[in-house]
């Protein structure tokens, strides 16, 4: 399943606050990410959904088939 426009963002601009701000606690990066998202405001998150979007049609072309079915919450615990 294709990452959605803010998943894109962070899973790009992780590394790099990692080296900027050299915190390493998921916690406080995810605050940070979240932060630098906000601030991009609607013409900077869009470059990212164009992005999403883009491979939403790859991910389509390549599985044109594909269905997301989340399972029930209770299915992981049964499969154990």
């Amino acid at each position: 399943r294709p990452l959605n426009k803010f998943m894109l963002f962070r899973q790009e601009m992780y590394p790099k606050f990692i080296k900027e701000t050299k915190v390493y606690d998921h916690r406080q990066l995810s605050r940070i990410v979240a932060g630098a998202w906000s601030a991009l405001g609607i013409e900077g998150q869009k470059v990212w959904a164009d992005r999403a979007d883009a491979l939403q049609r790859e991910h389509q072309l390549l599985y044109p088939d594909y269905t997301f079915k989340p399972r029930p919450k209770g299915d992981k615990q049964k499969r154990k």
